[in-house]
């Protein structure tokens, strides 16, 4: 349910370029929770984070969370959909 938005680099100084990756997720009004339920989202929260470099350039992740109203009334927010770095490649 997560889809990249946008990716783009940003020139930051001496030259050097950061790439961002926009992330949102994909169902503007309910959240399929790992437990098998949609809740009814309520806001979002822009987050970002640091991820793997790609090649030379610093990598960060631009991602709207959805928080979300749970059977009980309280209120969640999504998890990450990046937990995991990926796998270093020796060239």
């Amino acid at each position: 349910p997560w889809l990249i938005k946008d990716i783009r680099f940003i020139e930051v100084y001496n030259n050097e370029s950061v790439l961002c990756i926009d992330v949102e997720y994909d169902h503007k009004n309910k959240y399929q929770h790992p437990d098998g339920r949609e809740y009814q989202i309520i806001d979002h929260e822009k987050v970002i984070k640091r991820y793997s470099n790609f090649l030379t350039h610093t990598c960060y992740v631009h991602i709207n969370l959805p928080s979300f109203k749970k059977q009980d009334m309280s209120i969640e927010q999504a998890q990450l959909p990046i937990t995991k770095k990926p796998p270093i490649f020796d060239f």
